[in-house]
């Protein structure tokens, strides 16, 4: 037969050929060329859209047929179409899906027929996996959704969040939670406040949280942070869709990092029960670190078309990077977190896709979320009232949540309690209308049931949890700001301030709805009293180091109409107590939190004179021994007039700051500690009654029963002689009354 030999520079573009050298090939000019151009190899042509196919061929006729087993049989896509046009515009069907499709050209003219195949990939918008062999599994609502919803008997009953008792025993630790620690925040929390410790502490991890989980010494910062944040249960969402994207995407490594959740091979078997609650509303607890939070300050603004294509490169995934998908409602209140699986076009209006969707609160929803590409906006019949132009995006990589979470900090920095020094955190976990308003009179905030961020660059933090929920927080730029808070809905007033190393908190408790408290931040925290009736107020101070911490609480202050005090750093190392009006007295503490342990100093009643500064000066390494310096300034006017000396109302500077008064319950930890044999028991309680003291080895079988008598109200001790038991770590349990508590003591001989 004939041929041509033909020079060519680079790679020849045909399949029928030889090549010589690199330089030549051979043509068979018996056969005609048939090439597929687009689309490429192994790309991906999208099911329920138009795609082109360009070929060149030298044929007059061509037919086009795909493949969704790899070759094996063909269906046709269009017959003897002139092969000159050079290109076919072809509707997908929709519901096509294969890995190992193929794309053929032939020549329609021959028989037999020849041929060119390009293998390619087609599939929907749809949320993917591949299987061992190569193959798609894609996400089916009716089986890889759960089985239990966002409901309060799936997620948080009586009866499951009782076991969360913060006077009671910290599961970490094996005895009491600190009743006094870190302002005596667990003493004042019930179970039913959500989120629970357990959950904070598995999320963040028992470095963040405790010095020394051994000895019961926590982090007050850590305290303080979660404080800040719980509240009343309103869903678990984020936690519930973050669960079933690591099931369907990541499930190995799922059940490997929970391996008490319930097996199952679908999703939609899987009930509510121990495991489940306790993986769910750990994972809700990552909406309140990073990555998280730094994934909402970069896409909370995105609008609803820049979201659009975020889906679909998602779904466009062989093996999707799974991630949730969180709504809110733009305006009003509230945030919602559920799981996209799929994306149509609606098949009149090119504007217009529909985006599938896991909505937990309504798992038998087939509602989606519609997308307006024209108008750029969102919305969904299932949120009434929600959507708009954004409140719409992605979360994070589901992977990254196997591996914890971390409160976001300020750069260069190892403390987790450090945040950036040109932000500010406003927190009001207590749901009650807030105003912060700068300089320019612009307002962020919750008002009227409506959330409003007129400040620039400030930020709302709603929760996501499926309710209509005032924000927890506001992210503000560093400055000064004015807060006004009213229409009360709880009887406690808490809001907490955290910028750089420094957190300050406001609190109060006998709030009416018809009550306004106003505050004021300008690097410290400014208290006033606009209403008619005394308040008695709390306000804390907490320096966040590297490697210590210095807590400051001034306690039982009473405000009288018009009466305004303010809780300030001079430097790092003094706190300064400002008083504007009557005179008053407070209630002091002070703990110095190090990994070596921690300090506690007390005392109570300290007079405040009209229109009075006081300025405490400790020394920090030895505030258990040593008197409180306070300097005065009698008419604030910045001169110093006297100096006071308190001296540490703790009994015993070696009871690891246990303050025993007459007139509360409360168990000192024994000293000496560790002993050998003989220790001492103290301990007080308010009124007469039955006391019940007991030793336990670690196992918790009783070894000594110390007291099981009548007491009067009073400071008591009673000494402990070990001599008969082996060295060890011990707990000794009081019980008077309700009140019951349980500490450590270590017995080396």
């Amino acid at each position: 037969d004939a041929i041509n030999i033909i020079f060519q520079i680079g790679p020849a573009p045909g399949k029928m050929f030889a090549n010589v050298g690199s330089t030549f090939y051979i043509d068979d000019l018996s056969m005609d060329l048939l090439q597929i151009l687009i689309p490429n190899e192994n790309e991906l042509v999208i099911a329920g859209e138009k795609d082109t196919i360009i070929w060149e061929t030298s044929a007059e006729n061509i037919n086009l047929l795909y493949s969704l087993d790899e070759g094996t049989s063909f269906i046709n896509i269009v017959s003897n179409y002139p092969a000159d046009s050079l290109k076919y515009i072809w509707d997908v069907p929709e519901d096509l899906l294969s890995a190992k499709s193929v794309i053929r050209i032939e020549n329609s003219s021959n028989n037999p027929t020849q041929q060119f195949d390009q293998p390619v990939k087609i599939k929907p918008y749809v949320l993917t996996r591949l299987d061992p062999n190569g193959n798609y599994v894609a996400y089916e609502k009716e089986i890889d959704s759960w089985g239990f919803s966002n409901i309060r008997a799936d997620m948080w009953p009586t009866d499951w969040h009782s076991q969360f008792n913060y006077q009671g025993i910290d599961p970490f630790t094996g005895i009491q939670y600190s009743q006094w620690q870190a302002d005596s925040m667990f003493s004042m929390t019930n179970s039913s406040r959500f989120s629970d410790w357990v959950s904070w502490v598995n999320t963040f991890g028992i470095d963040a949280f405790y010095i020394s989980s051994v000895l019961g010494w926590y982090k007050s910062g850590a305290v303080i942070r979660w404080r800040s944040t719980g509240g009343n249960w309103g869903g678990s969402c984020f936690g519930i869709a973050a669960a079933n994207a690591l099931a369907f995407g990541y499930r190995n490594e799922f059940v490997t990092k929970y391996p008490n959740y319930p097996s199952f091979i679908d999703p939609i078997s899987v009930v509510s029960d121990t495991g489940v609650k306790r993986v769910v509303n750990e994972l809700y607890t990552h909406q309140f670190g990073n990555p998280t939070i730094a994934n909402d300050n970069t896409n909370g603004g995105k609008t609803a078309s820049q979201t659009l294509d975020d889906l679909k490169a998602l779904f466009k995934e062989d093996n999707a990077s799974v991630k949730t998908l969180s709504i809110f409602n733009n305006g009003g209140s509230g945030g919602h977190t559920i799981l996209a699986y799929g994306l149509k076009k609606d098949p009149n209006q090119d504007n217009i896709y529909y985006v599938q969707v896991y909505d937990n609160s309504n798992p038998n929803s087939p509602n989606p979320i519609t997308i307006n590409t024209t108008a750029n906006n969102w919305s969904t019949p299932d949120w009434s009232g929600w959507g708009g132009n954004t409140g719409m995006y992605l979360e994070i990589v589901s992977a990254q949540y196997l591996n914890g979470a971390a409160f976001p900090r300020g750069q260069n920095t190892q403390s987790p309690f450090r945040m950036p020094e040109n932000v500010l955190e406003i927190r009001n976990p207590n749901e009650s209308q807030i105003r912060i308003v700068d300089n320019l009179g612009q307002v962020t905030g919750f008002v009227n049931n409506m959330v409003l961020k007129e400040i620039p660059g400030s930020l709302p933090r709603i929760l996501k949890n499926g309710s209509e929920t005032p924000p927890y927080a506001y992210s503000l730029p560093s400055d000064n700001y004015s807060v006004v808070l009213n229409e009360f809905a709880e009887n406690i007033v808490e809001t907490f301030f955290f910028t750089g190393n420094k957190s300050f908190v406001y609190e109060r408790s006998d709030a009416t709805a018809d009550q306004t408290d106003r505050l004021f931040f300008d690097g410290g925290v400014s208290a006033v009293n606009p209403d008619a009736q005394n308040k008695k107020i709390t306000l804390l101070n907490l320096v966040s180091e590297t490697t210590q911490e210095k807590l400051t609480v001034v306690r039982s202050i009473e405000l009288a109409q018009n009466d305004s005090v303010k809780i300030e750093n001079p430097d790092s190392n003094k706190v300064k107590l400002i008083s504007f009006g009557s005179a008053k007295d407070y209630d002091i503490e002070l703990n110095y939190v190090t990994e070596n342990g921690i300090g506690r100093f007390s005392d109570f009643n300290v007079p405040l004179d009209v229109n009075t500064s006081h300025t405490f000066v400790p020394d920090w390494t030895e505030i258990t021994i040593m008197d409180l310096m306070v300097l005065v300034d009698n008419g604030n006017n910045g001169t110093i007039d006297d100096t006071l000396y308190l001296q540490n109302q703790v009994t015993n500077v070696e009871d690891e700051g246990s303050l025993l008064l007459p007139d509360s319950y409360n168990l000192a930890q024994n000293y000496p500690n560790p002993f050998n044999p003989v220790t001492t028991i103290k301990y007080s309680i308010p009124e007469s009654g039955n006391v019940l003291l007991k030793v336990y080895d670690i196992l918790g079988n009783e070894v000594a029963t110390l007291i099981n008598e009548e007491r009067d109200r009073g400071i008591h001790s009673v000494d402990f002689d070990a001599s008969r038991l082996s060295s060890g770590v011990y707990l000794y349990k009081l019980q008077a009354g309700s009140f019951v508590e349980t500490k450590k003591m270590i017995l080396l001989k």
